[in-house]
């Protein structure tokens, strides 16, 4: 870990994933049950600030980048702008990161 690692900000939290060896894994729902097939468990998980080392990841190794793209989204609490606006955009810089011609 470098010092950028050490130094970030980070919390603590309880993530449930499903559990080792439960390889079938289905949910029904119905009304008033919900039934899932799988067993999981609660871990205990540091997650840090990834942030100031941005630089770090790539799409190849890591399966995930931080990029940086400015919105002309101003208000996200407002639905119908960001419907309008902020899909293009994602879809924009997801070709711009992956080189892919469908997203």
């Amino acid at each position: 870990m470098n010092d950028s690692e050490a130094n970030a900000r980070t919390v603590d939290a309880a993530i449930t994933y499903v559990a080792n060896g439960s390889f079938v894994n289905r949910r029904f729902v119905a009304p008033g049950i919900e039934h899932n097939t799988g067993r999981y468990e609660t871990h205990a998980v540091t997650i840090r600030d990834a942030r100031p080392i941005a630089e770090h990841f790539n799409l190849d190794v890591h399966g995930f980048v931080l990029a940086r793209k400015p919105s002309a989204v101003q208000d996200f609490f407002a639905k119908e702008t960001v419907d309008r606006i902020y899909q293009d955009e994602v879809v924009d810089i997801v070709r711009s990161l992956t080189g892919a011609t469908r997203v």
